[in-house]
């Protein structure tokens, strides 16, 4: 789940009636560097859950539950489904964004300005073992124009980079490097929906 706005989260697996799997996490976070941060910073809560350990079942009920002390709940954007490793994401990851907002000039130096919400884009090296290409190729072709959830730390959404390294949304390119004899190169741009 993206955009998550909540202070807990419950989700349980229902199959055949009986409760299989339930996870209970706390979206609560503080990151204090000063004492007025500590005191006056407020509390946060994660923006982003991923969850590897749901098993698998046949016809099983996902139930997720968003809860919060005063106020409503959100989600932006929500996936299930089995999650594929494509390789280790290289260091330098590169978070953007496309800008949409109108921004017009007048002859005397006049702005009008006209706010747009803007698209993030994400730019992954992706390192896997040669055993993993014929995988990463089946994923692009499985992802044309299909929305996916793309994490490049492996779900880990306590991390202060998971935030900026994973979006929802569709790869625009996908190419792959067979250059090296033992492992193979994928540099993914996606765009989120």
């Amino acid at each position: 789940m993206r955009g998550v706005d909540a202070h807990a989260v419950v989700v349980s697996v229902t199959v055949n009636g009986q409760e299989v799997r339930r996870i209970e996490r706390s979206l609560i976070s503080r990151s204090s560097r000063t004492w007025s941060d500590y005191y006056f910073g407020g509390h946060y809560t994660e923006p982003s859950l991923v969850l590897h350990d749901l098993p698998p079942f046949s016809g099983a009920i996902v139930t997720v539950t968003l809860t919060r002390a005063g106020g409503s709940v959100r989600v932006e954007h929500a996936a299930v489904g089995m999650s594929t490793w494509l390789g280790h994401a290289n260091w330098s990851p590169r978070n953007d964004a496309l800008n949409f907002s109108t921004i017009e000039r007048d002859k005397w130096g006049g702005i009008q300005l006209v706010p747009v919400k803007s698209s993030p884009t994400l730019r992954v090296r992706v390192a896997m073992p040669k055993s993993n290409a014929v995988k990463y190729l089946r994923a692009r072709q499985q992802l044309d124009a299909v929305p996916a959830l793309w994490a490049g730390l492996d779900g880990d959404t306590t991390d202060g980079y998971a935030e900026p390294v994973s979006v929802f949304g569709v790869y625009r390119r996908m190419p792959l490097d067979v250059s090296n004899v033992v492992e193979s190169v994928g540099d993914i741009d996606l765009e989120a929906l």
